[in-house]
């Protein structure tokens, strides 16, 4: 029996939620190798659920917040902008901060989370620069574990020179959200997201408010009821 709307909308709430957890940088939960933070939590007893951590770049040092997660935030803001493309490593080309931090979160914590997965599933969600690591991360781990799909919110561009083709190769699962008139839809000026994207409460004209994890949530509870 197929699933509906407001089922799958239901589930992705908890998605989200779990997102908007990733943002707390004292979960001890959470697994960092250079520029890309994970949180690593259970998702049932058949499913874990791995949480790529975005960029509040309105919680920044660039806005006068110098603490630790200031500071976090402006080095992902710099990760960001690295938008020109890259190939080495998994052979297609690639938004190269994206792919570069699969590709390092990756090979250092491979062995650790095998243990951790042991023979369960795997779920990916992630929000902002989150969601453009999450689709690349996907291509290391599919020889590895099931991935039952994957769940983008505000989604950028991240794929070049139509290599998103490679990542439909994977028949994995895969949803891309974009609220309202999210700026995001616009960032990077090139290249393609993983799949085509989900509109949530489409408005004309750009907004920076229109990017928080809040208001996908709130746009997923609003079709559940």
């Amino acid at each position: 029996m197929s699933e509906s709307i407001p089922e799958r909308a239901a589930r992705h709430v908890e998605c989200a939620n779990r997102c908007n957890r990733s943002y707390d940088t004292d979960a001890s939960d959470i697994w960092s190798v250079g520029e890309t933070d994970v949180l690593v939590c259970q998702g049932g007893d058949e499913i874990v659920d791995l949480v790529i951590r975005g960029t509040e770049f309105s919680n920044s040092a660039f806005r006068g917040n110098f603490s630790s997660e200031g500071i976090r935030n402006v080095r992902d803001t710099l990760r960001n902008i690295r938008a020109y493309p890259r190939f080495r490593g998994l052979p297609y080309w690639a938004h190269s901060g994206f792919k570069r931090s699969a590709e390092n979160w990756f090979s250092v914590f491979k062995e650790p989370l095998a243990r951790v997965v042991g023979g369960r599933a795997v779920r990916i969600q992630g929000h902002s620069q989150g969601a453009g690591v999450a689709p690349h991360l996907a291509f290391f781990l599919i020889a590895y574990y099931r991935i039952v799909e994957v769940v983008l919110f505000a989604e950028p561009k991240s794929f070049m020179f139509g290599c998103e083709s490679f990542y439909y190769d994977l028949n994995i699962p895969t949803y891309s959200y974009l609220y309202a008139n999210d700026w995001i839809r616009f960032a990077p000026p090139w290249g393609e997201t993983a799949v085509p994207r989900t509109y949530l409460e489409p408005k004309g004209g750009v907004s920076f408010g229109a990017h928080s994890i809040d208001n996908y949530a709130q746009a997923l509870v609003d079709i559940v009821y």
